[in-house]
């Protein structure tokens, strides 16, 4: 809760001048601040690390969906021994 608060209040680390030392790269600005404010980081870390776009997650129903096709589940064992 003190790291909260700290943040609330843009104390150091959490003032303008000390992100801006970082050329607004928010995912290095919060790995600096483990120090002062670990648990606050870890969770700053992993909220900014998911990603914003579907475009993975089609990959991969894309993906699933090239294995498990209609054609592909009808195969049996006797036809895919050689």
């Amino acid at each position: 809760m003190r790291e909260y608060l700290s943040y609330q209040r843009e104390a150091y680390p959490f003032d303008i001048a000390t992100f801006n030392q970082f050329g607004e790269n928010i995912m290095d600005f919060w790995d600096s601040a483990k120090g002062q404010a670990p648990e606050l980081s870890r969770f700053a870390l992993h909220l900014y690390g998911i990603c914003v776009n579907s475009a993975s997650v089609e990959r991969l129903w894309s993906t699933m969906g090239f294995l498990h096709s209609k054609c592909r589940n009808r195969l049996h064992i006797s036809e895919f021994i050689l």
